[in-house]
């Protein structure tokens, strides 16, 4: 394990403990979904961001939730025409989200994604990658059953395939908990 997925592995496991005392308990089991848009970035200083689109379906149960995110990028440029290129992959993760105050929480998350990475008009060959996704999100609630997330993450690919990408998605999601108030 090379020593920056052990730092990662360590901010988020402080993170996590320190959300302990935050603890969104006793609202039971709720599904959602929602649809993102943001951006992507490659960890490469010749490929441009690309802007992104997803979807999102959930279920959780007490601030515990299992997230299945699909997600897509446009075809977007780079510092050489002919190496246009998209992204497009699914994640499957376990989030919690904190107990919310006045309407606001945080949600952390860790997952496995699958990415691929398709250059268009271009002699570089396609790339399929799986690895882990890792997310930190602030959230609003706008009603009663309507959340925005605007979330923060990290893609590590497994292999060297390529870089990792951030993204910074923002989220408007229909169902799940009505209000973590008690």
């Amino acid at each position: 394990m090379n020593l920056m997925r052990k730092i990662q592995i360590t901010i988020f496991s402080i993170l996590m403990l320190g959300a302990s005392s935050l603890y969104a308990g006793n609202q039971g089991v709720s599904g959602y979904f929602g649809l993102g848009l943001g951006g992507g970035a490659i960890d490469d200083s010749t490929l441009d961001p690309a802007f992104m689109g997803s979807i999102v379906a959930g279920i959780e149960e007490d601030g515990w939730a299992v997230e299945y995110a699909a997600f897509t990028s446009t075809e977007t440029g780079s510092d050489d025409p002919a190496v246009d290129y998209t992204l497009s992959g699914s994640q499957l993760s376990l989030a919690y989200r904190t107990i919310e105050n006045d309407g606001l929480y945080y949600k952390f998350r860790y997952g496995n994604s699958d990415v691929d990475l398709e250059f268009k008009n271009s002699v570089l060959p396609d790339v399929e990658s799986s690895g882990n996704i890792w997310g930190l999100a602030i959230g609003f609630r706008m009603a009663r059953d309507e959340r925005l997330e605007i979330e923060y993450g990290v893609y590590v690919p497994d292999e060297d395939a390529f870089n990792n990408t951030q993204m910074l998605m923002f989220s408007y999601l229909w169902g799940g908990p009505n209000s973590g108030r008690r």
